[in-house]
């Protein structure tokens, strides 16, 4: 993808695809005035994120006079539109389960939908998934009916609610969400830290 483009010439050390190192929040090349984004990254390879690199990159590169400014990266997220969907809300810290590994079946009902919340460090995490976290939320399983969910997912990763505050949100039965709501059940009672006040699902007034 960026053969012929030179870039030995940087004089910078380049990967094995010929890719030079980049800074993935300012997309600047080493300290030069080059900047790279979309798929030649190798990284992030889905529309929004090439989308979010070329503003990053084309507004450094507007004021490449100037040191440039450092962005705040999105949440990654990554849906397969296969059937069944393949979906991955965030990056877990440890490589998904492989199919051997994983139950041949639901362990209820309510979790039908295979849509599962996992926990890379249940003992001393809170937050469902966020840069480095140790408690992550991710989708690992295919699923048939939930190519929205996922969104929902990044969306209070990106406002870093915990599990607990998923708890406390309303959830409509019998939908796929409901299934998130017993998967996040289960990870709260792994967790040591607990709500506020004697129910989980509910805050008391005046909190």
């Amino acid at each position: 993808m960026v053969e012929g483009l030179g870039l030995a010439a940087l004089d910078v050390p380049l990967d094995a695809r010929g890719v030079p190192a980049f800074d993935p929040h300012s997309m600047q090349v080493a300290n030069l005035p080059v900047v790279i984004a979309g798929d030649v990254t190798g990284e992030r390879q889905v529309r929004h994120e090439a989308a979010d690199e070329g503003k990053i990159a084309g507004y450094n590169a507007a004021h490449i006079a100037v040191p440039p400014l450092r962005f705040r990266r999105k949440t990654p997220l990554y849906l397969n539109f296969c059937d069944p969907n393949i979906i991955a809300a965030a990056m877990p810290s440890t490589p998904a389960p492989t199919p051997s590994a994983r139950p041949a079946s639901p362990p209820s009902a309510a979790r039908a939908s295979w849509d599962r919340v996992a926990a890379s460090s249940a003992s001393s995490g809170t937050r469902p998934a966020a840069g480095c976290s140790a408690a992550r939320l991710r989708d690992d399983r295919p699923s048939r009916r939930a190519p929205g969910l996922p969104d929902r997912l990044v969306r209070c990763i990106e406002q870093d609610l915990t599990v607990g505050d998923l708890l406390r949100m309303p959830f409509y039965h019998p939908v796929i969400e409901g299934a998130l709501k017993t998967a996040l059940a289960d990870l709260y009672d792994k967790l040591t830290v607990r709500n506020s006040g004697p129910i989980k699902e509910v805050a008391l007034l005046g909190e």
